[in-house]
């Protein structure tokens, strides 16, 4: 996983009037990656989602668009 690829998350979304949760597909960009110290394996990222910027899990995503 690569800064500037195209991946897709989900993330819950919770509606105020109803009370109720739902889970929807999001897509962001990756801005930043996170190793382990000792090994060099990507452990978390951190995606831009509209304006704001998310870390998440790397077992959590799925890459949509390659950086090349």
């Amino acid at each position: 996983m690569k800064i500037g690829e195209l991946v897709k998350f989900t993330a819950r979304s919770h509606n105020t009037y109803t009370g109720t949760e739902t889970w929807v597909v999001n897509t962001g960009i990756v801005v930043n990656t996170w190793t382990v110290p000792y090994k060099s394996r990507v452990q978390s990222v951190d995606i831009l989602y509209g304006d704001k910027i998310i870390s998440r899990l790397v077992s959590s995503i799925e890459v949509i668009n390659e950086s090349r």
